[in-house]
């Protein structure tokens, strides 16, 4: 299974009720939120759905062990102040393997992000012209919004 990152890029005005009930599914209530799911049959079809209001596509390992550490958060508090390098490490490839395991591990989801730094390219076109839909580098949105 691959990992997927979800990150709202619209907003909830005026959208259609079949796209409301599939963003709480998937757990994006505010923009800029960020989600990650493994690419199984059912995921893709709610990803196709709301395809006009986020962003998605695979993710690296390395973003992965990134987003923990910067925003991760535990019953116990910021990852990034309760957990070694090591162990963040350890808990970026298990959720990368199965992203179902960051609910084992404790650690609450959705990530809160910022902007991208130098901002999204549009957020009315798709993915070659603006920021929505399916991306092939998936992983430079997530570090613009990490900072990295």
């Amino acid at each position: 299974m691959k990992c997927i990152a979800v990150v709202r890029v619209r907003g909830l005005f005026s959208n259609p009720p079949d796209v409301r009930k599939t963003m709480e599914c998937l757990k994006l209530k505010k923009v800029n939120s960020c989600n990650l799911f493994a690419d199984t049959p059912q995921n893709l079809g709610m990803l196709n759905l709301v395809r006009d209001f986020v962003a998605f596509g695979e993710v690296s390992k390395e973003t992965v062990t990134a987003l923990l550490a910067k925003r991760g958060k535990s019953e116990k508090g910021k990852l990034s102040l309760v957990s070694n390098e090591k162990e963040i490490a350890a808990f970026a490839a298990k959720a990368h393997e199965n992203p179902k395991a960051l609910v084992e591990l404790g650690i609450s989801t959705p990530f809160f992000l910022s902007p991208p730094a130098g901002g999204y390219d549009e957020t009315k076109f798709k993915y070659p012209k603006g920021a929505l839909g399916r991306r092939a580098d998936m992983d430079k949105l997530l570090k613009a919004m990490l900072r990295i």
